[in-house]
């Protein structure tokens, strides 16, 4: 392979591109299972209140939101924003959500039976 210093820069870019995102790819903040038509999932949210944090449902996803400012010694102001989507459509009316020790727990109801359905002719 002819290595140029083009090649060289492509190289340092992806992996300089791979190490940025590797936390957001690989997030362990976020877990969730599926049960009998019901995903339950935990997302840590370690420092944030209640009053700080949006929750949106929507029919594909949840858009999970917080935003804080807190004075102590300084001005320090942190914010988070999560997607999560979902394999199918689920039910926003029936959200629950909790938070408890820096711990946001959700749970949906799935639309079963409301799976694209391929159809033969």
């Amino acid at each position: 392979m002819y290595k140029t210093k083009i090649f060289d820069l492509d190289k340092w870019i992806t992996s300089f591109r791979e190490d940025m995102f590797h936390g957001i790819v690989n997030d362990s903040s976020l877990i969730f299972e599926v049960n009998d038509g019901k995903i339950k999932g935990e997302l840590a949210v370690p420092g944030f209140e209640k009053k700080e944090i949006s929750v949106r449902a929507h029919p594909k996803y949840l858009d999970i939101s917080g935003k804080m400012e807190e004075t102590r010694y300084r001005r320090i102001r942190s914010s988070f924003h999560r997607k999560i989507n979902f394999p199918q459509r689920i039910n926003p009316e029936t959200v629950k959500i909790q938070l408890a020790n820096g711990m946001l727990t959700f749970e949906v109801s799935l639309e079963l039976g409301k799976e694209v359905k391929i159809v033969d002719f």
